[in-house]
This record gives C-alpha cells, structure tokens and sequence, in this order.
C-alpha cells in the first residue's frame, strides 16, 4: 500500500452493506453481476523484469475486506 494510503478503517455499516450484497447474489437461482466499486493502481515501473507490480490508489479498504473474508472462509473450511 502507498504511505498516503488511510489506514483500515471500515466498520459494521460498511462491511454489513459488502456482506449484504454478497449473501443476495448467492440467494439468487441467476445470478447476476455486481459491481464491486473501482480499483485504481498505478503501474511501478522499477521491477525485476516479467514481474508487474502496481501501487493500490483506491479500493484498499473493499479489497481488505475481501481478504479478512476469504481468511476466514478458509479457516472454517479448514476445521471442517
């Protein structure tokens, strides 16, 4: 993350509203598409070369987010 980034910030009405969107699309018999919110990242042109990196601008706390949720999902699945 760049050093402008905020930190992470997100509480329940932010996370809950994620969650909700989540747990209707996979209610859904069709399901449709979503859309998640924007990504903005900058290409880092200093790396060894074959390797992209990319500095994340904004969406940092959605894909957070998203992270702590599929850590989570894996370690429940893990237990089972």
């Amino acid at each position: 993350m760049p050093l402008f980034q905020r930190p992470y910030s997100w509480e329940r009405k932010e996370w809950q509203a994620l969650w909700d969107g989540i747990v209707e699309l996979c209610a859904e018999d069709h399901p449709r598409t979503h859309f998640l919110g924007s990504i903005v990242t900058m290409a880092v042109s200093s790396v060894p070369e074959g390797v992209s990196q990319y500095l994340l601008i904004d969406g940092q706390q959605r894909l957070t987010t998203i992270f702590y949720l599929y850590t989570a999902f894996s370690e429940v699945l893990k237990d089972r």
